[in-house]
């Protein structure tokens, strides 16, 4: 714990009993007022932010509050030796002295001239100093170690102008020393400042000088705004539906082009992607469960205990209403949907900070959730924030606005090589089952739902280009990361499918783009996964996560490293709407799979660099037995992790 102001320095200066009246003074006000800033900054430093600094420890930061308090109490009382008040930290050696002499002097007094202001006068300017220095250093600290805005007292330094700046301008530096302490700078700068703006100039001179010195010790690490949107069902092509995305996210930034989800099913890889965590780790196996999930291990509340203001707006789980009339811990803004699929286009409801609201038929909800995004965007600009804009989109039944219908009907319909192959025999059998309930009247209305996912995309399109708008307007373009992704994909009739749940490539690939501070622009070949997003987004924040994560920062790929990122991805689809469970293990160039049935396991190995639709079933394959058998080995090995 840092030491209590009055504690700490009682121990070490000592002041004759005359200067009772001062040292009761400064100890009933400063010293109490520094109570609760001290108390707060003892709870930041018991769990602080790893940051790319010289002081980070706990107990480094422990020691640097005191030892900013026990100075500048000593040379408040007119000490000339307050370098030994408190210890420095090894990290920090400098500071004690280097505080001291923004406040004071080490050298003794000099004979000469009396000073400007009478002892009393000047003694009370001393302290008013030490006590601004103290406070600002303190707040400094507290800002390095949350991201908190710098907060400055009028008060406190509207008293350091009435005891310190004499108005005769002939005088002297005051001091009650006849020498020239290192804030003389800013004294004699405020003495010369226009009438009535004294006391801001020395202010800003004050605050400016104490922050180069706290951040030559401990550097604060840069908390870039993160805006991340986050789309229901979208495969990677659908990213043609959204030209303005394409141009001020991927074309200003970074495409990823083979990234993946590990769990093709909504809630599950939600919050996979906020907690980085596999779902046999977080526990959120189905859509159904959402009260079953440690809410305080996803995003949201880890970045606001570093300082962030964070809100989300649209699909969050897909049973929502079951966690009641409440806005979950670690968010500051809750606008989640309450429908049983997670979300809805018209006529839907939401939690709105613990209240549920139903919106009239007429409202569409990605325009509704983007203005609040907007909303919250704009009230929180002056801060680090984490904004989740998640609309429904393009999940099925996939409404367009109405301002929308139409657009695609021209979109030629889709028939890739493992378009309803001919030959299932060695496919899991609810492949052939899909394969039987295919009717004309099916292929119709899936390509009609796949013109209305693009339709329904075009809404977030536009939504996408107000919230980068907003962002240029405010002037937080270039300190904003901007994280463009979705859940899952789904299938358009490849294997005879129309769903999502499995582990073909149609459904566990995602899009995935970015822009914004230390993103490289181009494109990224390496396999990437939902999962590493959440250390990704809280390295970048100056934290790391909460608990073990199954992801790994993209933070390297995002300044341009080249050459492998990921060995292997596993992939968990524990339940499904009329699919078997099924894992899979993907690398670079195979892809094993194990789906459970009734009769047992059924075995699946394709060989991606020569059949990426993944139409030729290699398992029996004699001279792949031990490729096979190597792979089942990692894979269950990687599902038994815990």
């Amino acid at each position: 714990m840092a030491l209590h102001p009055t504690r700490a320095a009682a121990t070490i200066c000592t002041q004759p009993r005359a200067d009772g009246a001062r040292r009761h003074a400064f100890a009933s006000g400063w010293s109490r007022r520094f109570f609760l800033l001290t108390l707060t900054l003892s709870v930041l430093v018991a769990n602080p932010a790893p940051v790319e600094a010289r002081c980070q420890t706990r107990a480094d930061l422990s020691d640097l509050s005191a030892s900013i308090l026990a100075t500048a109490r000593c040379a408040a009382r007119g000490q000339l030796n307050c370098a030994s008040a408190h210890a420095a930290p090894a990290c920090a050696p400098e500071l004690p002295a280097a505080i001291f002499a923004l406040i004071s002097d080490e050298r003794p007094p000099q004979t000469g001239p009396a000073p400007a202001l009478d002892p009393d006068r000047a003694q009370k300017c001393q302290a008013a100093i030490a006590s601004g220095v103290a406070r600002a250093a303190l707040a400094r600290l507290q800002h390095q170690i949350v991201g908190q805005p710098l907060k400055r007292d009028p008060r406190l330094f509207s008293t350091i102008v009435f005891l310190c700046l004499d108005k005769n301008p002939g005088a002297a530096v005051p001091s009650n020393y006849s020498r020239e302490p290192e804030h003389a700078a800013c004294l004699t700068t405020a003495a010369a400042a226009a009438p009535g703006r004294s006391g801001s100039v020395f202010a800003r001179c004050l605050v400016n000088r104490v922050a180069a010195l706290v951040d030559s010790v401990a550097p604060r690490h840069h908390q870039p705004n993160i805006l991340l949107i986050l789309t229901d069902d979208q495969r990677p092509e659908m990213l043609d539906a959204m030209p303005e995305t394409l141009a001020r996210i991927a074309g200003e930034g970074l495409r990823f082009r083979n990234a993946f989800t590990t769990t093709a099913i909504c809630a599950p890889s939600r919050a996979s992607l906020l907690t980085g965590r596999h779902a046999h780790r977080h526990g959120l196996v189905g859509n159904g469960g959402a009260a079953t999930l440690d809410h305080a291990e996803t995003l949201g509340p880890q970045l606001a205990a570093v300082g962030y203001r964070t809100g989300y707006f649209g699909k969050y789980l897909n049973d929502t209403l079951a966690l009641g009339e409440r806005t979950l811990p670690g968010w500051n803004a809750w606008h989640t949907f309450l429908e049983a699929a997670g979300g809805a286009f018209y006529g839907f409801r939401l939690n709105q900070n613990g209240r549920f609201r139903e919106f009239p038929a007429t409202d569409y909800s990605t325009d509704v959730l983007a203005e609040l995004t907007e909303r919250f965007v704009r009230s929180n600009a002056d801060q680090p924030f984490f904004a989740v804009f998640a609309p429904f989109a393009p999940h099925d039944p996939a409404i367009p606005a109405a301002r929308h219908v139409g657009l695609f009907d021209a979109l030629p319909d889709w028939r890739p090589p493992n378009w309803q192959e001919s030959d299932v025999s060695r496919k899991p059998a609810y492949v052939r089952w899909h394969q039987s309930q295919v009717t004309p009247g099916t292929i119709d209305a899936r390509d009609a739902l796949r013109r209305r996912e693009f339709e329904s995309l075009v809404s977030v399109d536009e939504a996408v280009g107000r919230l980068l708008d907003l962002l240029e307007t405010l002037g937080l373009a270039d300190d904003t990361l901007v994280v463009f992704t979705s859940d899952h994909g789904l299938h358009w009739g490849e294997h005879w499918l129309g769903t999502k749940f499995t582990s073909y490539e149609e459904a566990i690939r995602v899009p995935l783009l970015m822009r914004g501070p230390g993103v490289e622009a181009g494109e990224r070949e390496q396999m990437v996964a939902g999962i590493d997003l959440a250390p990704t987004l809280l390295q970048l924040a100056g934290t790391a996560p909460i608990h073990k994560s199954d992801g790994q920062s993209l933070v390297s790929l995002l300044a341009g490293a080249a050459g492998p990122f990921r060995r292997e991805l596993l992939i968990q689809n524990s339940s499904g709407l009329i699919v078997q469970p099924n894992r899979a293990i993907r690398t670079s160039r195979w892809k094993y799979i194990e789906t459970q049935e009734d009769a047992g396991p059924s075995l699946e190995l394709y060989d991606l660099a020569s059949d990426p639709f993944e139409l030729e079933n290699l398992v029996d394959d004699p001279a792949r037995a031990p490729l096979v058998e190597r792979l089942a080995r990692r894979l269950g090995a990687l599902a038994s992790r815990r």
